[in-house]
């Protein structure tokens, strides 16, 4: 049986909220400080289901203060793909908000799709004007996300702006802070599901399978890639393929178990050979400090 193109992109439109969900909390002041540039001081709880005779359930909903002391509720929904009456909905959300909690209601949609969305933001009828702010995260510079202490953050790099940097590099680093960051292997398998969900809005899937090869392996299940950090095997040549194992004359001694900042056990000549291996993979200087222990003067050298 078949899935229609709405059913799929409902399914596809739900993927991307359960990750903004998920990660919403450690993203919050990201998110309204470098996405929506508010100065927002007091964040208070609410819930995100308002029903009055029809049920709503907000992507985001708090009542804040900002640095003037103004109180109101801050609103954001996200959304993927253009959709025609967004404004009616935004609208339907500020009268039952307004009605709740009688503060004023500022409203944002956080477009996540890549280019200009055609959604309108504003009613005009008789006796009615409404608006709503909508705001773009492929405007934001990616380093802002990439930099961030947390991995939930340095996700939202693969939806920034990329400038001049090739997505290819963006998205390995990704991954090494991913490998390098998160607390077990389970944790490290939800992060880079949750990347790869992500790389669907840039059309990057391709790009990211290749970047998955050289550093990590990988096998798919129902189509979807579940990946094992796991041991390593094989030679620094060119890309990190299964296992690293072996002696450490062209090979990692033992096996690289869990995160790639493993420990390198052996003798330098070995260390100079992985380290020139991961220089010709074109893999960060710091990565190749960390992952050999070596100068970056020596490695600038190779």
């Amino acid at each position: 049986m078949t899935t229609s193109p709405e059913k799929e992109n409902k399914k596809q439109g739900n993927s991307y909220d359960k990750i903004f969900r998920e990660n919403m909390q450690k993203n919050l002041f990201s998110i309204i400080e470098n996405v929506l540039h508010l100065d927002i001081r007091i964040i208070e709880e609410l819930k995100d289901d308002i029903q009055y005779t029809k049920e709503r359930k907000a992507d985001l909903l708090k009542k804040v203060e900002d640095k003037e002391g103004n109180s109101y509720i801050l609103h954001i929904e996200y959304q993927v793909k253009s959709f025609a009456k967004m404004h009616y909905r935004m609208a339907e959300y500020s009268i039952m908000l307004q009605r709740k909690y009688g503060l004023p209601v500022h409203q944002y949609v956080i477009y996540l799709g890549d280019g200009k969305s055609t959604m309108p933001t504003t009613i005009k009828v008789r006796n009615m004007t409404y608006r709503y702010d909508l705001a773009y995260i492929s405007e934001v510079d990616y380093k802002v996300f990439l930099n961030a202490g947390n991995i939930e953050q340095k996700l939202l790099a693969v939806l920034g702006n990329y400038k001049r940097q090739d997505p290819e590099v963006l998205l390995k680093d990704l991954v090494i802070a991913i490998e390098h960051n998160a607390k077990d292997e389970l944790t490290a398998q939800r992060y880079l599901q949750q990347l790869r969900v992500l790389v669907n809005l840039r059309k990057l899937v391709l790009t990211f399978d290749k970047v998955m090869e050289s550093v990590s392996t990988f096998f798919k299940e129902e189509k979807q890639p579940i990946f094992k950090r796991g041991e390593l095997k094989g030679k620094l040549e060119g890309k990190l393929e299964g296992k690293l194992e072996g002696k450490l004359e062209g090979k990692l001694e033992g096996k690289l178990e869990g995160k790639l900042e493993g420990k390198l056990e052996g003798k330098k000549e070995s260390q100079l050979e992985i380290a020139r291996d991961m220089k010709n993979e074109k893999m960060p200087i710091e990565q190749i400090m960390k992952f050999t222990k070596l100068s970056k003067e020596v490695i600038e050298k190779l």
